[in-house]
């Protein structure tokens, strides 16, 4: 008991120190936000801003995007909408800087990250928490892990080479692509925006934002997340303190602070909601104060599942259920990209996991590994591991034109890489070297050289031979021995041809 002592004192040491490690600031260069217009108590705009009014039936300015706090309809200003010269006139601008930008150190891709940890945004209609946990928090989370893990991913990557292709190393590179288009909705317009933005600059590439239309015209690859009413299914053994509370909410101006909800940020959709509401009520249904939920009961496990699938969309789901079993096996039926077990929302908060849906919820995935790749040009690369020593040569029964026993090499070399019995791919492995043994060179030095390749391609299939267990022998002591015979069999093939070949 004394020994595991010191290092459980080790291991709490050292979790603690990383702990206050994460708690030590970087030190990063400061920015001003201009929030003039806004009192110190948060309450309300200055008494200059007054009230905006949209156009009710008529078409939209298309030179200006008109932004206003939709919880009191206090204007805020408006930004130019730009014209499809000037978009493309931004990713020319764009693409320039991503040529400086993609030979910037991962350090200095850090640098920008922390910056932008200070920035924070308002005009969605959300309450000041809501705002906070939606689009501040989970930003910074994403900033968080794209410095801690970001480098990591981006780095060449290692693969196997298979049996055939061992004398190679194989590897995945991950290069910028230029200009990233993001098209991002408007429930969340500050993340929205800096989620692909994000990955897109720490990979080394330039962001715009919207430009769909260009995309689907060149056949650019494209990552869609549509959005989509998530499955929220409620088991009848869960207790339901742990799904929500039983109270009543405030509403009214997000900036006062003391409310529990927001306002709707698009005025159109009150009417299109209000009329589901009545049309609900007509049929039957009972009105209850609070945002708008449909309610379905089911009877059971499939009934549910039946129901939640039955639908265009499949963003994500949140299953509660007091048995974990059974909500994780609920969940895993589910047609939707992202599941929550007796939680809701938390996997967006991991933003090491990838985010996407499926059906009219769009395709591809951002966040996580599959995110920040996505805005990459995945490269693979194959070179010599034994660079220049051995190097990969076209047998000469296969060279064009292709010898008469050109299909039984063919034949035997694949037996020999991939045989299931040791037996049969020692017979093909021996000969394989046969036929190539049998080809007349035109020099004495072009055979040298052929028998020497024919020794590395030997050497390529022996490592294989050990992995394999023959189907006869059972002890270990069997097992050497039927190694060393094969071995044995496979020098008496070759030697005899090495030392021809000598002058």
């Amino acid at each position: 008991m004394a020994f595991w002592w010191p290092l459980v004192v080790l291991g709490v040491a050292f979790a603690v120190c990383r702990f206050l490690f994460m708690l030590i600031p970087h030190n990063v260069p400061s920015i001003e936000v201009d929030a003039s217009d806004v009192l110190e108590d948060r309450s309300q705009t200055k008494e200059n801003s007054y009230i905006y009014i949209p156009r009710k039936g008529k078409m939209a300015q298309a030179d200006k995007v008109q932004c206003y706090e939709p919880a009191t309809m206090k204007y805020l200003g408006f930004c130019e909408a730009l014209t499809p010269e000037e978009v493309k006139e931004h990713v020319a601008q764009a693409r320039d800087a991503q040529k400086i930008w993609a030979s910037s150190s991962f350090r200095q891709r850090r640098q920008f990250l922390r910056i932008l940890l200070k920035i924070s945004s308002r005009d969605t209609g959300k309450t000041m928490v809501d705002a906070s946990l939606g689009e501040i928090m989970t930003t910074c989370e994403k900033i968080t892990w794209l410095l801690s893990e970001g480098e990591k991913w981006l780095k060449p990557e290692y693969r196997s080479s298979g049996r055939s292709m061992l004398h190679k190393r194989a590897k995945v590179e991950f290069h910028p692509l230029g200009v990233i288009g993001a098209i991002v909705s408007w429930n969340y317009p500050f993340h929205n925006v800096f989620n692909p933005m994000l990955a897109a600059v720490f990979s080394g590439n330039a962001a715009v934002i919207k430009i769909m239309q260009k995309a689907s015209e060149t056949l650019i690859p494209v990552t869609l997340e549509l959005g989509g009413k998530d499955a929220f299914i409620v088991c009848e053994d869960v207790d339901l303190a742990t799904v929500g509370p039983e109270n009543c909410r405030t509403q009214g101006p997000p900036l006062a602070g003391r409310y529990d909800m927001g306002a709707i940020c698009m005025q159109e959709h009150s009417e299109k909601l209000q009329n589901l509401v009545n049309d609900a009520q007509d049929k039957g249904a009972e009105i209850a104060f609070g945002p708008i939920i449909p309610i379905m009961k089911f009877s059971s496990d499939e009934e549910a599942i039946k129901l939640a699938n039955d639908s265009k969309y499949g963003l994500g789901c949140a299953v509660f259920s007091g048995n974990q079993k059974r909500a994780i096996a609920i969940a895993s039926q589910l047609h939707c990209g992202v599941a929550a077990i007796n939680d809701f929302a938390s996997t967006y908060m991991c933003q090491s996991l990838p985010f996407g849906g499926v059906k009219h919820s769009g395709f591809g995935r951002f966040a996580g590994v599959e995110g920040l790749r996505a805005c990459c040009l995945v490269k693979s690369v194959v070179v010599d591991r034994w660079w220049p020593f051995i190097k990969t040569v076209i047998p000469k029964p296969i060279q064009y034109p292709v010898a008469e026993n050109a299909f039984v090499f063919q034949e035997s070399l694949v037996e020999a890489l991939y045989g299931l019995n040791v037996w049969d791919r020692l017979r093909s492995l021996i000969n394989v070297v046969k036929i190539i043994s049998e080809q007349n060179p035109k020099s004495s030095n072009r055979n040298q050289r052929q028998m020497i390749n024919t020794t590395a391609a030997c050497s390529l299939v022996l490592p294989s031979l050990k992995n394999l267990v023959p189907l006869r022998p059972k002890s270990s002591c069997q097992k050497r021995a039927c190694r060393r015979e094969a071995t044995n069999l496979l020098l008496e093939v070759m030697l005899p041809p090495i030392r021809l070949s000598k002058p």
